[in-house]
């Protein structure tokens, strides 16, 4: 393993996805279904948003059955996550970012 590798993921916002189909064959996702949305706190009524991550255990891109969610805030290096990417950054990109973020 090397350090130091980024790795960047698109992934959709307020909309139930499975990563095992958008990223095959990539280790560092699981099976189960996750919703990615925008959170904003009270205080931060004009602040940018935090992401809100929800896991589900649907494994079929329905998102039914809660496992667990986190709050987790945007430009912050966060982990640790677990192999083979123990440590990542979350963005929000626009779609004209898209094209510049994969670059």
């Amino acid at each position: 393993e090397q350090l130091g590798i980024c790795k960047i993921y698109l992934t959709p916002i307020s909309n139930c996805y499975n990563a095992k189909f958008l990223f095959p064959n990539d280790e560092s996702w699981s099976d189960t279904d996750i919703l990615d949305e925008l959170h904003y706190r009270p205080e931060m009524k004009k602040a940018p948003p935090d992401l809100k991550r929800t896991f589900y255990t649907s494994k079929d891109g329905s998102c039914v059955g809660v496992d667990y969610s986190w709050i987790q805030p945007f430009e912050v290096c966060e982990g640790p996550f677990g192999r083979p990417r123990p440590w990542g950054k979350f963005s929000l990109v626009d779609g004209d970012d898209v094209a510049e973020q994969m670059k």
